[in-house]
């Protein structure tokens, strides 16, 4: 890889290199004996001037969609192998910058569809749950965390991120409140909807935070998980009841949407209530 010094930082021909070099077969995939390039590639890219690496970002955003796109997979490939051989975090930083510059450029100009920055899989090679604690420790960038560049977690990853984020809001809750550390919520079964949204409605947010536990009025048990379970399914069938005409059922695809013309915004967001309590 070619050296940066004073005199060839301004030599156009010399920059040409890093569009040359996408286009590699070598970088087609990372192995133990081609890591040297991308390691070298990478770092020099970092190490190039301001203006310099402002031109050659410059350069790759005026490139066709499938370039581009070749990019941002090269460098997603990179991060994953670095995160799965836990090889220098400092090297996954510089990476992770360089993929966010992308991002940036792709916010404002287009090029490709978001989720091609996705990184399928890396949750699989890296710790969500301390990524997520050294996250709330310093939310800076004092410290590296994957957490800090959503853009490139998938969907599964950022689920499980919610699950974490939620069991942690739900501790500490009960932390806050010994005495009263669950939330409690007394229903009648044949008017379940109603109910729960009118209790709800009275609850504040912080309380919503805590675990639920229900009961069903005029009925013995004790709530150790199955009260709740059969509470969310009877909840769900009677939201997602077409006659109740919240969500539409699109049958090729088997799936529920929102209904476009339904404006009872206050069942959509008990809702969303719905799910936050199912974590």
């Amino acid at each position: 890889m070619t050296k940066h010094n004073s005199q060839t930082t301004e030599n156009v021909e010399s920059m040409r290199l890093y569009l040359i070099i996408i286009e590699s077969p070598l970088l087609a995939e990372i192995t133990k004996y081609n890591l040297p390039l991308f390691e070298r590639l990478v770092n020099s890219i970092h190490s190039l001037p301001v203006k310099a690496k402002d031109t050659l970002f410059q350069w790759w955003s005026n490139m066709s969609s499938e370039y581009f796109a070749r990019l941002v997979t090269i460098f997603g490939n990179f991060i994953t192998y670095l995160a799965k051989m836990a090889l220098d975090e400092r090297l996954v930083f510089t990476t992770v910058k360089i993929l966010s510059t992308l991002y940036n450029i792709n916010t404002t100009r287009k090029i490709i569809p978001y989720e091609r920055f996705y990184i399928e899989g890396l949750e699989g090679y890296i710790d969500l749950a301390k990524e997520y604690m050294q996250w709330r420790a310093a939310p800076s960038d004092a410290v590296f965390t994957y957490i800090q560049y959503p853009f490139f977690l998938a969907p599964e990853a950022k689920v499980k991120l919610l699950t974490i984020d939620a069991y942690c809001q739900k501790l500490l809750e009960r932390m806050k409140s010994p005495l009263d550390p669950v939330l409690l919520l007394k229903v009648r079964r044949e008017h379940l909807l109603q109910d729960t949204m009118a209790k709800l409605k009275a609850v504040d947010l912080q309380s919503l935070k805590k675990p639920l536990v229900v009961s069903f009025l005029g009925e013995e048990g004790i709530d150790e998980g199955g009260l709740r379970k059969e509470f969310f399914q009877l909840i769900l069938e009677q939201l997602f009841n077409p006659k109740r005409g919240l969500f539409t059922i699109e049958e090729e695809l088997n799936y529920n949407w929102f209904n476009g013309h339904q404006e009872d915004l206050e069942s959509y967001y008990f809702t969303g209530l719905r799910f936050i309590f199912s974590f």
